[in-house]
């Protein structure tokens, strides 16, 4: 047994977003993003694996102390500040042949699919629910694919929403966060912002696989940036 993330158990990193859809494991990280990611005829254009890209930025902030979480800086992060913005990710995860999959890594089979996203919104002044990031059956662009998807509607508050329930949370803001969603099979999806639960949604049958997608409106105002993905199975 090697010592994972999470504590003493059997996992198998996926540590580039280029392997997702190729790659079986546990763990499936988008981190360190950077400029060739994105860039047409680049060998490792996500574009060239599955992936859906528009014409996203990446921007190296510093002003951080070391390793601080009080005064964390904004680091390396993939920026949406532009309406239609869309990064949309093959949709694999969820589906039972998936987690079987990770369950011959795991020694068992998993009952919950995470998303952790350390990010930020760069604006909050505009309500748009199709302005964020989590889960999708297909563009995060689009109401209707959404599965868990956290934004920023009419209100003071961040919130979660599916194509068939909502649910508000903590109060906006601009910092950095991590923004965690669980869905729990058979069950409902949690999600939390800082390891602080903020609710529950109604699970939607039906869905599965599903896609990780982060997007901005067309003329939207709610610009995005994240720093790293991580989904897993436990």
């Amino acid at each position: 047994m090697a010592t994972g993330l999470y504590g003493l158990s059997r996992r198998e990193h996926v540590l580039t977003p280029q392997a997702w859809a190729i790659a079986v494991g546990t763990d499936f990280w988008l981190g360190g993003a950077t400029s060739g990611m994105l860039t047409a005829g680049n060998a490792h254009e996500l574009a060239d694996y599955g992936w859906t890209t528009t014409a996203l930025s990446f921007v190296v902030d510093t002003g951080g102390d070391l390793l601080s979480s009080a005064d964390p800086g904004n680091g390396a992060e993939l920026t949406f500040d532009a309406g239609s913005d869309l990064l949309l990710s093959p949709s694999i995860f969820g589906s039972y042949a998936h987690g079987l999959a990770a369950s011959k890594i795991l020694g068992f089979m998993p009952t919950r699919l995470n998303l952790e996203i350390w990010g930020r919104f760069l604006a909050t002044g505009g309500a748009e629910t199709t302005s964020g990031f989590g889960f999708s059956n297909g563009s995060g662009l689009v109401e209707a694919n959404h599965l868990a998807y956290i934004h920023i509607p009419t209100g003071a508050n961040f919130a979660i929403r599916s194509a068939a329930a909502s649910d508000a949370g903590s109060a906006k803001d601009t910092n950095q966060h991590l923004f965690r969603i669980t869905a729990t099979a058979g069950g409902s999806v949690e999600w939390f912002i800082d390891d602080v639960s903020q609710g529950t949604i109604a699970l939607v049958a039906d869905t599965f696989p599903v896609a990780f997608s982060g997007s901005v409106v067309a003329a939207g105002s709610n610009g995005l940036s994240i720093g790293w993905v991580h989904i897993y199975y436990d």
